[in-house]
């Protein structure tokens, strides 16, 4: 497909996996990682690039480009995971009305020229079917996977 090259902004995926592969809970909910404890010390990377945290993978990003579904497991979560970066919802079903949300895009490439056009250089692209739909028009240029030390 012809979108990828008509962009100035790189697509970027960050998605957290358990150790067999996991990047949801049986339910479906893929904030089982914000669960994880904390006074484990694990061995860091021993890299000379070692794969990004999410919070040095988030300091790079300047717009959110959630699913609807994403957007609904977060819509009640405790913390809202992204600050003051501007989020996107693509969904051809999503209703409009939280303050949280900058724009519905009802396909992948309604966002091309949007995001062109606020200057926007890396988006980070969320959501199963939303990465989906987004590699399959080659708007996904990085994909950071980290894996959990968990079954």
């Amino acid at each position: 497909m012809g979108t990828a090259q008509n962009r100035t902004w790189k697509g970027r995926v960050f998605s957290t996996m358990s150790l067999d592969g996991f990047i949801a809970d049986a339910s479906g909910d893929s904030l089982w990682t914000t669960r994880l404890r904390n006074d484990v010390e694990h061995l860091g990377p021993h890299s000379e690039s070692p794969a990004l945290d999410w919070p040095s993978f988030f300091a790079d990003i300047d717009a959110v480009m959630l699913g609807r579904i994403s957007y609904e497991r977060l819509e009640h979560a405790k913390r809202w995971p992204f600050g003051e970066v501007p989020v996107y919802v693509v969904s051809r079903t999503f209703p409009v009305g939280d303050p949280r949300i900058t724009a519905v895009f009802k396909r992948p490439e309604d966002a091309i020229t949007k995001l062109n056009a606020l200057g926007v250089t890396s988006a980070h692209v969320d959501g199963g079917r939303n990465i989906q739909g987004f590699l399959a028009r080659g708007l996904i240029d990085e994909i950071t996977v980290r894996i959990a030390p968990v079954i």
